[in-house]
């Protein structure tokens, strides 16, 4: 979670889990924030040692989608 508090346009995390799997829920300010994270090492490198650990398992994806609506209360985390 900290990392993703570092990062510029990121709004809040969550994670959550079945019994199945797992997913990691991200909301960002807009679309530049997205791609930056992407492009951003320690998020990668993040992403690598957590594969590498075995925590992630295919299939993985990665949807993107549009807010249609919504409210989020500012925080500090």
């Amino acid at each position: 979670m900290p990392m993703f508090q570092r990062r510029q346009g990121c709004l809040g995390v969550l994670f959550a889990r079945t019994h199945n799997g797992r997913a990691v829920i991200t909301l960002w300010e807009d679309e530049i924030a997205v791609e930056r994270l992407e492009a951003d090492s320690e998020y990668r490198s993040t992403v690598e040692a957590i594969a590498a650990a075995g925590f992630l398992r295919p299939p993985q994806v990665v949807e993107l989608l549009d807010a249609g609506s919504g409210w989020l209360a500012r925080s500090s985390w």
